[in-house]
């Protein structure tokens, strides 16, 4: 075999990166990189502990294994030694791993951790990774970690992470290191179904591994077990030539094997990074400025797809079935033969739908019974002496529907910017917007799990890179009309395609969360919550009828509610007294901003909505607007809030909460420790400061902290007395702030966003909410681009005002005017959506300005094509 050069190494790197969701499994190899143990040198180490502790025995033994390469078994004899204090045990384990690495050992690892993966795994124990990344990127990254629940939502994360999967030095409890340990993670669903998911959803570049490192084949062993004989996903591997043991087997899993030399410390493989890195930064796509991670759907997803939504598209407006037991009887369906073919048996089912979970045959048995007794009782198949067939034909409209949506993006596009796109237009549009359902989908997943992923902010960006990707024939003014229009689709469908866009969003995450998470949905039995916190910016949507979201917080509810009489329990709804302020502050400004831009008036209010939206501007002012809007009711916006909002101060809030039946909790600092109370306020703190660094955002006041931390300490304290509990909160940073410290990240699967709410109560007892409601809530997005945001202002202006007159005209001076504003804003440093009624207020006049001006264009505009006409 012809030794590869440290170029051939950086192409084979090249290829790995250019797969879909290129993903580093980093082995012990990298560690020793950055100056930690491998393998051999590890074990020897705790050989030597035992000696220096007086177990010379044990010490033989350890040294006698790892001799004949049983270094899992040689683990074990220092785990068991009976003669090194458990507490010495425990640090001896950790000790080697535990140390920060020096400057010149991190600088050794930037070249690989700056390469634009989409995520690190590593079955390392030491911290080297992280440190290379935060200095290649200059700041540090989310990290996923055994043993702390991050595990359970990783598989759906599309921002850049690192997990460690085998444990850190920093929980010496939590490293796997002997046999005991391999055998308990093989029974650990989080691991499993992150580990598989990876393997199946991510193209990886293994490295740093041998045929001593015990991780990788056990790895291997599970890959075989669940997913063999066939691979669909191909895999990279760099391993040294002294490995052609290793090399047949990793080609056995469809890994793609390239061998080096490694003479003279694996100099060429580290110099073909370093080359490949070069030629990254040359083309200015460094690590740091790495797109997320955008799915795509396969053939097979594409079919599982379409019977999960005939499904849902049957299931009955009070019927309440579980989204989780749909998709099931969906993938059940999708192997029935037709009513006059040859019958399928309870074994081959099993078996087929065993390959797709990456489960064992007998894993998926009481699930696959259970489907098919629901799939029988609607009459949906039949049973023979051979087996079971379709007693009628599922109708799939998933195609119909898609297509639908894809005809009435392309009507935007011509109505709202002039633009025909040629017969392609629907095959792209098409295309788009199913991966949008699939990348949303993984969204919603995560925040299921407890991710602190958003939904919102990235909506914009997510549309423009999936627009880019698909619609790369177009020309470039034909693809901006394209993203803009599925923009407006997404964030104001009409009333039809919000039924549809609900419906398939469910179905999305539905079989999103059975693939990726196979063993959460149909082994791990999901308790009721006994308790559910709710956030003020939950909470005020919730109690304030007219509001879009609050018939989804409103049956969410209920039906957990119900769900917990049913099987004899109780559900417990409070929100904290200490986040009553905010709520009774939010009247006040509500009142002030409806005094200071005259809200009462429906043109101007309808304006304001048009620029703000629904659900990112006041909630009182979003109520009152559907409200009036709804019935053209002719009411004073005092009136409105004695109706649906009949309180004044904190007293009279707590009374109607009573009524609505939410209790409210004070915080007792007597009971309370201070110190511990501090401690999450620093923290909480700290993490806000980051992020605001990071992301140029204002600074949270310090009440409201230590009100966020005064609730966790309450979800702290339900979780150490076995109280299932779940806290809702729509604050981004505030959950990116828990999942992202060490402290706070235990209590990140108890912190759901509103959209895992609405997912919790889907999976678990299934909801019965409204398809708009649900459709505002999955894909509601903020504008945070200003000339967008503008831009999409004009045009619906323009709609509204001259429906029938849309062109390229509206286009181009849309767009003039919004740079200009735009310009403006950013020059004096104006906030364009300021919470401050005053401040919007004279948003609103300066935006009126550029109003008049626009239409004054407008008409111009319309004046000389009426001449040339």
């Amino acid at each position: 075999m012809m030794n590869p050069s440290d170029n051939d190494i950086a192409d084979f790197i090249y290829k790995a990166l250019s797969a879909e969701n290129p993903t580093l499994f980093a082995g012990a190899g990298v560690g020793c990189r950055a100056g930690f143990p491998d393998w051999p040198s590890y074990i020897e180490y705790l050989a030597q502990m035992c000696d220096t502790q007086g177990d010379q025995a044990s010490a033989a033994l350890i040294r006698e294994r790892a001799a004949r390469s049983n270094l899992l078994s040689a683990a074990t004899v220092y785990k068991t030694s009976d003669v090194i204090p458990v507490g010495e045990r425990w640090k001896g384990l950790a000790n080697p791993f535990e140390r920060t690495p020096s400057e010149k050992e991190i600088d050794r690892l930037v070249p690989l951790a700056s390469l634009p993966f989409r995520a690190i795994v590593t079955t390392n124990y030491e911290s080297s990774l992280h440190h290379a990344r935060a200095k290649a990127v200059g700041r540090s990254c989310f990290h996923v970690e055994r043993g702390d629940g991050s595990l359970r939502s990783a598989s759906s994360r599309r921002d850049f992470f690192i997990a460690r999967i085998h444990g850190r030095a920093e929980m010496p409890e939590m490293m796997v290191v002997d046999e005991s340990d391999y055998r308990q993670i093989e029974n650990d669903g989080y691991y499993l179904d992150f580990l598989l998911d990876v393997l199946k959803a991510r193209s990886c570049l293994f490295l740093g591994f041998s045929f001593i490192d015990p991780a990788i084949e056990h790895i291997l062993s599970i890959y075989e077990k669940k997913c063999g004989p066939t691979y669909s996903r191909l895999h990279h591997a760099l391993i040294s030539i002294e490995d052609d043991k290793l090399a047949t087997r990793l080609r056995q899993f469809n890994i793609l094997v390239m061998q080096y030399d490694p003479a003279t410390r694996h100099k060429d493989l580290w110099r073909g990074i370093r080359i490949i890195w070069e030629r990254f930064n040359s083309q200015s796509d460094r690590a740091g400025a790495s797109k997320q991670a955008i799915p795509r759907s396969s053939s097979s997803t594409q079919r599982l797809m379409a019977f999960a939504y005939s499904q849902i598209r049957t299931r009955q407006r009070k019927e309440h079935s579980p989204l989780a037991e749909l998709v099931i009887d969906g993938i059940v369906l999708s192997f029935m033969p037709q009513i006059d073919e040859e019958a399928i048996s309870k074994e081959k089912l099993s078996i087929s739908i065993a390959a797709i979970l990456s489960l064992e045959k007998e894993e998926t048995g009481h699930a696959i019974e259970s489907s098919l007794v629901r799939l029988f009782t609607k009459g949906h198949i039949q049973r023979t002496i051979s087996g079971f067939v379709l007693t009628r034909s599922p109708k799939y409209e998933i195609n119909e529907h898609l297509c639908d949506l894809a005809k009435n993006v392309l009507n935007r596009v011509r109505v709202r910017e002039g633009l025909q796109i040629g017969p392609e237009g629907n095959k792209i549009t098409t295309a788009i917007i199913e991966r949008l359902l699939l990348t949303r989908a993984w969204d919603i997943s995560a925040h299921f799990a407890g991710a602190d992923c958003g939904l919102a902010s990235d909506l914009n960006s997510m549309i423009r890179n999936i627009t880019d990707e698909e619609a790369g024939s177009l020309e470039i003014a034909q693809r901006v009309a394209l993203y803009r229009a599925v923009l407006d689709l997404m964030s104001s469908p009409e009333k039809r395609e919000t039924d549809l866009l609900g419906k398939l969003s469910k179905a999305a995450f539905g079989l999103q969360l059975v693939l990726s998470t196979p063993r959460q949905v149909l082994f791990q039995r999901y308790s009721l919550p006994e308790r559910i916190y709710l956030d003020a910016n939950v909470l005020m949507p919730a109690i304030t009828s007219g509001h879009p979201l609050s018939p989804v917080y409103v049956d969410c509810l209920k039906r957990l509610s119900e769900a917990s009489i049913r099987i004899g329990g109780s559900l417990e709804v409070i929100v904290g007294h200490q986040f009553l302020n905010e709520i009774v502050s939010h009247r006040v400004l509500a009142t002030e901003l409806v005094r200071e831009l005259s809200l009462e008036d429906p043109e101007r209010l309808t304006d304001h909505i048009l620029l703000y939206g629904a659900t990112n501007t006041n909630v009182y002012v979003a109520a009152y607007s559907t409200y009036v809007g709804r019935d053209n009711k002719k009411i004073s916006f005092l009136e409105f809030l004695r109706e649906v909002a009949p309180y004044n101060n904190e007293q009279e809030l707590d009374s109607f909460l009573i009524k609505q039946g939410i209790s409210t909790l004070r915080f007792d600092d007597q009971r309370y420790s201070p110190d511990e109370l501090m401690r999450i306020i620093t923290r909480l703190e700290t993490g806000y400061s980051d992020l605001n660094f990071f992301r140029q955002r204002p600074e949270k006041p310090i009440i409201l902290i230590r009100h966020e931390a005064q609730q966790l300490m309450w979800l702290k304290e339900d979780n150490d007395t076995g109280k299932r509990s779940l806290f809702i909160s729509a604050d981004t940073r505030l959950r990116r702030v828990i999942s992202g410290t060490d402290e706070l990240r235990s209590l990140s699967a108890c912190t759901l966003s509103h959209v895992g709410l609405l997912a919790l109560v889907e999976v678990m007892v299934g909801a019965d909410i409204d398809d708009r409601a649900t459709a505002r809530l999955i894909w509601s997005s903020p504008l945070d681009d200003e000339k967008e945001a503008l831009f999409e202002y004009f045009v619906k202006l323009g709609l509204k005002e001259y429906s029938e007159g849309m062109g390229l005209e509206l286009e181009d001076i849309a767009g003039k005017i919004a740079t200009e504003a735009a310009e403006v804003i950013k020059l004096t440093s104006r906030e364009l959506f300021p919470k401050d009624p005053a401040k919007v207020a004279r948003n609103a006049k300066f935006i009126g300005e550029y109003q008049d001006k626009f239409f004054e264009n407008w008409r111009e505009a319309i004046e000389r094509r009426e001449r040339q006409e």
